[in-house]
C-alpha cells in the first residue's frame, strides 16, 4: 500500500486514501491500477492533497461493445466517491486508460471539477498503422499461457532505456507481481485486445470537447518504445481539441515516468493543481 494510506471500499471500488482530511481533494485515475505505480509522486500530492486513488474495474467484454456508456459509468462513479469522500468539488488526475475517465468526469460534472491532469493520453491519430503494429505485438504476446512475457514488454516499454538497463531486477520484479495481480493479464486474450483497441478510439464529441472549459493539463513523455501508444502525437492531437488545455511534454521519458522520474512529474502536476486548488 502506498505510505500514509488507507485502503476503504466506496460504491464497490477499491480506494487507497491518504490522510490529509481538510484540503482539497484529487482523485488518481488509473485502470487496474497498483498502488506501486503511484507511489513516487503519493507524497508529493498528499502534502496538498486528500488524495484518493480510485481503482477503476477493468470492464466486460460486453461493456465493451458501448464504450461511451461505459466511460460515462465510470465517470459517474468517480463523482459518487467524491461525494462519499464529503467533497463537492474535486480535482482529477488519469494516467493513460484513466485519461478517459478523468476527461469524462471533467465533461460530466464541470461544475464538480476544479482542474484535469491527463498523463499519457490516448487519441486516435489519422495515421495509426506504427500503433497497430505495436498492438499486434501486443496481441500475440497476450496468446501466451504465461503473460509475464507481456507484462515484461509493457515495462520495458514504459521506461528509459538506462532505467532499464541499471534497474532490471526491479523491473522483472514489477512484470512477475503485474502478471499475478492485474485482472487485465488474468482474461482471455480477446477481451483484452478489445480493450486495448477501445483505449485508442475517440468516446466524446467535438461539441463536449469545444465546451469544456475545465482547466485542464496535458502531459506527454518523449519515448515510446512500446510502439502501442499512447504517444506524444495523440497527446498533441488531444491538445488541438481542447480550447482550455496546455500541453507538456515531458522529453526522455516514458509512459511510467511516475515510477521513473516523480520528482520531474510533481514539478509539472503540483503548481499546475495548486493554481486551480
Amino acid at each position: 500500500m502506498t505510505p500514509s494510506a488507507e485502503r476503504i471500499e466506496i460504491q464497490g471500488l477499491d480506494v487507497v486514501r491518504s490522510g490529509q482530511r481538510g484540503a482539497p481533494l484529487l482523485l488518481l485515475l488509473r485502470m487496474a491500477a497498483n498502488t506501486e505505480l503511484w507511489g513516487g509522486v503519493w507524497p508529493g500530492l498528499a502534502a496538498e492533497f486528500d488524495v484518493a486513488q480510485v481503482r477503476l474495474r477493468t470492464p466486460s467484454h460486453s461493456e465493451l461493445d458501448a464504450p461511451a456508456e461505459m466511460f460515462r459509468r465510470l465517470s459517474a462513479q468517480c463523482a459518487a466517491v467524491a461525494s462519499e469522500l464529503g467533497h463537492e468539488q474535486f480535482h482529477v488526475f488519469g494516467w493513460n486508460g484513466g485519461t478517459h475517465v478523468a476527461l469524462r468526469c471533467a465533461i460530466d460534472f464541470p461544475g464538480r471539477v476544479r482542474s484535469c491532469v491527463l498523463l499519457g493520453p490516448f487519441w486516435p491519430l489519422e495515421d495509426m498503422r506504427r500503433i497497430d503494429a505495436g498492438l499486434e505485438i501486443m496481441r500475440v504476446m497476450m496468446e501466451q499461457p504465461d503473460r509475464v512475457l507481456y507484462a515484461t514488454y509493457w515495462f520495458m516499454g514504459g521506461l528509459s532505456p538506462k532505467f532499464v538497463s541499471e534497474r532490471f531486477d526491479d523491473v522483472l520484479r514489477w512484470a512477475h507481481a503485474r502478471a499475478a495481480g492485474d485482472p487485465f493479464l488474468q482474461g482471455a486474450s480477446v477481451g483484452a485486445m478489445k480493450w486495448a483497441k477501445v483505449l485508442r478510439g475517440q468516446w466524446t464529441v467535438a461539441q463536449e470537447l469545444d465546451a469544456l472549459a475545465v482547466r485542464t493539463l496535458i502531459i506527454a513523455h518523449g519515448l515510446d518504445p512500446w510502439n502501442a501508444g499512447p504517444t506524444v502525437e495523440m497527446a498533441a492531437a488531444l491538445h488541438r481539441k481542447l480550447p482550455a488545455s496546455r500541453l507538456e511534454v515531458l522529453e526522455g521519458c516514458g509512459s511510467l515516468v511516475p515510477l521513473e522520474d516523480p520528482e520531474r512529474l510533481l514539478g509539472v502536476v503540483l503548481p499546475f493543481l495548486k493554481e486551480y486548488r
